[in-house]
């Protein structure tokens, strides 16, 4: 539920404290706009900081994503996890960025005619900022063409 809490208080731009002051958690408006997707399409382990995707994990991830994009047209993307940011780059738009590994930015638009913005953010597991996170989707979000 962390990591869900901390998806939807990045992009809600409230946090813990506004939120238990509401009548209800009030995540649920932010879950109501936006679709979540596992990229890694099976569990890793059952403990937490456990288990690695392996290559052949991302090369399953492959076909079931495509479809969810070509379902979806999403405009934006939240990539959660600096790790898993580069497969994804890499799988779906290996144009987009020369050396997906070496990306230090916070997003770059990819897709047909760069009409996704892919927001890089480290995983919401682990020493996630909500306040740094929400700043960045905003100006990725403002931003974009």
């Amino acid at each position: 539920m962390r990591t869900l809490d901390n998806i939807a208080w990045a992009l809600s731009g409230k946090g813990r404290a506004d939120l238990a002051q509401s009548t209800h958690r009030g995540e649920a408006d932010i879950w109501q706009s936006v679709a979540f997707y596992n990229y890694i399409p099976v569990v890793l382990t059952d403990t937490a900081r456990n288990g690695r995707p392996t290559n052949d994990h991302y090369k399953i991830a492959v076909e079931p994503f495509e479809k969810v994009l070509a379902d979806l047209k999403p405009e934006v993307l939240l990539i959660c996890g600096y790790g898993l940011f580069p497969y994804i780059v890499k799988n779906h738009w290996p144009a987009a960025i020369e050396k997906p590994w070496d990306f230090r930015g916070d997003y770059v638009d990819v897709g047909t005619n760069g009409g996704i913005r892919a927001i890089r953010l480290i995983h919401p597991s682990t020493g996630f900022s909500h306040s740094h996170w929400h700043k960045v989707i905003t100006e990725a979000v403002t931003t974009q063409a």
